[in-house]
Formats: C-alpha cells, sequence, structure tokens
C-alpha cells in the first residue's frame, strides 16, 4: 500500500509537469490529422507571430509571480506603449526607445507601491491597470492613432518582418525567453527571485534584498510588456487604445498552465513558453473549425487551468500526515 501511494503521488507530480506538453502534443496531432492547411509553415508562423505578444508579457509575469506578486497591468502597459509609439515616435529611435522607458517606468512604479507603500500586488496592479489604460486614452483623444508617416514602413518591420522566414516578433520572444531562462538558472538574481517567492522572511534572513529584488521583477514586467505594446503597434501601424483586449489574462494563464505556482516560489520559463504556445494552437484550432464561437477558447483555457490548478494543490498536499 506504501508502495502504491509513492508512485501515486509521483504520478501526480509527473502530470503537473508534463502534462503541459502532452496537452500540446495531442493538440498538434489532432489538428495535424484534421486540417489539411495545418502543418503549412504559412500557418505555424503566423501561429508563433500571434502568440509572440502574450508571450512576452508571460515572460514579466512569470517572473512576478515566481517572486510571490502579481501582476495585472501588463496589457494596458502595452497599450499605452503602442499608443506612445504613434503619438511620440517621429523618428525611428524615439518610436522605438520612449515606449520601452515608459515601460520600465511603469513597471518600477508598480514595485515601488507594492514594496515602499506596501498595497497588495493584486490591488496595485489592477489600480495601475486603469491609470496606463487611462493615459493612453488621453495620448490618442480614444482613436485609433495611425504611425507617423515618416517612419511607418520601417516601424512595421519590427511586427510585420521576417528573417530568414521566421517572423522577428517570434525572434524577439524566443530570444527573451532564453535570457529569461538564463537568469533564472544560473544568476544570483535568478535564485534571490525564487527564495523571496518561497518564504519572503527567511530569504531576508539570509541577507536577500526582498524589496530590490521585487522591484527588478516589476520592472522586467513592465519592460517586456511594453515590446509587446511596440509589436502590436507595429503589426497595426497604429496605436489602438482598445487594443491587447484580456491580455493579462492570457499571459496569467499561460504561466500557471505551463507550471508556475500561483503562490510563488515554484516556476520555470520553459513552461510559460509550452503555456503560450497551448493558448495559440487552440486558437489556431478553432479557427479552423470554424463552426465554434472563439468565446470556446476561454472556457477551454478556464478549464485548463482550474485543472492545473488542482493539479499543483494535490502535488503541494503531503499523502502521509
Amino acid at each position: 500500500m506504501l508502495k502504491f501511494l509513492i508512485k501515486v503521488k509521483q504520478l501526480i507530480k509527473n502530470i503537473n509537469k508534463q502534462g503541459p506538453i502532452l496537452i500540446l502534443l495531442l493538440l498538434i496531432i489532432f489538428a495535424a490529422i484534421r486540417y489539411d492547411y495545418f502543418g503549412t509553415w504559412k500557418n505555424i508562423s503566423n501561429i508563433f507571430r500571434q502568440v509572440s505578444m502574450i508571450g512576452l508579457c508571460a515572460v514579466g509575469v512569470t517572473f512576478v509571480i515566481i517572486s510571490g506578486g502579481f501582476d495585472l497591468s501588463v496589457a494596458s502597459m502595452a497599450v499605452l506603449s503602442g499608443c506612445a509609439a504613434a503619438v511620440l515616435g517621429n523618428n525611428i529611435l524615439i518610436a522605438i526607445a520612449a515606449p520601452l522607458l515608459i515601460g520600465i517606468m511603469g513597471g518600477l512604479l508598480n514595485g515601488l507601491i507594492v514594496t515602499k507603500i506596501k498595497v497588495v500586488p493584486f490591488i496595485t496592479t489592477l489600480s495601475t491597470s486603469m491609470v496606463f489604460k487611462g493615459i493612453a486614452l488621453l495620448l490618442t483623444n480614444s482613436k485609433s492613432t495611425p504611425i507617423q508617416t515618416g517612419i511607418a514602413s520601417r516601424f512595421a518591420v519590427l511586427g510585420q518582418g521576417n528573417i530568414m522566414g521566421i517572423p522577428i516578433p517570434t525572434i524577439i520572444f524566443i530570444i527573451i525567453c532564453c535570457i529569461a531562462v538564463y537568469i533564472s538558472r544560473y544568476t544570483k538574481f535568478g535564485r534571490h527571485v525564487y527564495a523571496v517567492g518561497a518564504n519572503e522572511s527567511a530569504s531576508r534572513s539570509m541577507g536577500v534584498r526582498a524589496d530590490r529584488v521585487k522591484l527588478i521583477v516589476y520592472t522586467i514586467s513592465g519592460f517586456t510588456a511594453s515590446l509587446a505594446g511596440l509589436i502590436l503597434a507595429s503589426r497595426l501601424n497604429a496605436g489602438q487604445p482598445t487594443g491587447a483586449n484580456n491580455w493579462e489574462m492570457n499571459a496569467l494563464m499561460a504561466t500557471i498552465i505551463g507550471g508556475t505556482l500561483s503562490t510563488g516560489g515554484v516556476g520555470k520559463f520553459q513552461g510559460t513558453f509550452i503555456g503560450v504556445l497551448l493558448l495559440g494552437f487552440i486558437q489556431n484550432i478553432l479557427n479552423m473549425e470554424g463552426t465554434l464561437s472563439s468565446w470556446w477558447q476561454d472556457i477551454i483555457m478556464g478549464t485548463l487551468l482550474v485543472l492545473v490548478i488542482v493539479l499543483q494543490r494535490n502535488e503541494q498536499r503531503t499523502l502521509f500526515k
């Protein structure tokens, strides 16, 4: 009986770790059999291009959640950055640098409110999300604002261009993911992020500067969200104040489905990458099916999210008391 319980515990752990990959593989096999167009490079590259923006937001969100925090402001930050590129971008350097700086400052603001004023992350980022969205609406007068003519063609390359047939947004997403993996695995800061998320009090007693870690992870989240917003503006050739709908929830779902514990301290960026792909392939399959409402994506992903959280909770519980 004892051996059986140990095997059950190990099975739950393996399902939680490998489940997203298995689901992704099953989806790919199903879609490849059912849809002739699915396996074409044009379709696959389009999926990667689409998910890259959510993926960039998810990388930042993963850093925040591993540290024990929460970030609901990524969608609004992306929108604000895209609008800033359209309004402020009288040359290509300003069109790229100004939104990224805004993202960094916005993320730093979130971190300062959480660490210095001690407002809980959920309330902090919900509030700043409304502020960022409001500023975007003011900048654009609530209208879609085209990228300025003098830089439009060059700016469009960021979101619409390819390098050796690979979408530039995909290349950016993969590079950011690789950097995140390196930071989390091989740097002192990465170890501190996990330590703060697992037990902030214990990490402080070991000399970890928890507040500084939080400031940095929120700043990273702001930066990656603004980068996603730049790509969105480049794809649309405009700053769209009503864009990026539900990006914050999609980024959160991709992060948790990828194996990051919502309570902090545990998570891998490779898992977030798989979670982002799951979002993209599910949406693509629904589009190909044609007869199903796009709302099914929310139903499917919501159900999957609940199942993953249940598995995570089961893994955290001890079978022997």
